[in-house]
């Protein structure tokens, strides 16, 4: 049951942040020039944004939810209400479980190292004027955190957009760092499954 209220908790978090991404995040942004000229438009989204760890998240919390959670849950529920024994059933969830917990190890790898990659950016002003939107941003891979992060070290003219990309950026970390626990409880899952099939 944690499993599954911790993957819902996942699957919400990366879910605000794709409505955002395709939402208020593609932007443009006004940021004020930092060597007095006039301010420009920053496009939302640079050419080299990575999403691929967050797909990678978002399923691995998706098969904790529907195929560990969901389906252990009937499962157990008709083996008690039937009170029949189906060992097959059981191993090809006891699979299940396992390959969901590496699912979840492999978004947590994938997820921290990426972002690491990309952390302490930052976006030169003078080429982001250059290429002011509708173009995008050239230069680097980012992912979501680490863009936004950048983002908002240039001087932003709307308070609102500020407000907005901090919020956004809060949830982004929080489904980073959720990865931990899911994967937690997911080994715990899978120690127990393993431990009764053998």
């Amino acid at each position: 049951l944690l499993l599954i209220i911790d993957g819902i908790i996942s699957l919400a978090l990366v879910s605000s942040t794709v409505s955002f991404l395709h939402g208020y995040g593609k932007g443009p942004f006004e940021i004020g020039y930092p060597l007095g000229e006039s301010s420009f438009l920053l496009s939302g989204h640079p050419r080299g944004l990575v999403t691929d760890h967050g797909h990678t998240v978002n399923a691995a919390a998706g098969t904790a939810v529907v195929l560990v959670g969901g389906v252990g849950i009937i499962g157990l529920w008709g083996l008690r209400r039937f009170h029949c024994r189906l060992p097959m059933v059981f191993q090809l969830w006891a699979v299940t479980v396992v390959l969901s917990c590496l699912l979840t190890l492999a978004g947590l790898i994938y997820t921290f190292v990426e972002t690491d990659l990309t952390r302490g950016q930052f976006i030169d002003p003078n080429v982001a004027k250059e290429y002011a939107y509708p173009l995008l941003y050239p230069d680097d891979r980012w992912t979501p955190e680490s863009w936004y992060e950048a983002v908002l070290a240039l001087p932003l003219v709307n308070g609102r957009d500020e407000d907005v990309i901090r919020e956004k950026l809060k949830l982004m970390r929080g489904w980073k760092w959720n990865t931990i626990p899911m994967f937690l409880l997911g080994l715990t899952l899978a120690g127990l499954v393993v431990r009764e099939v053998v």
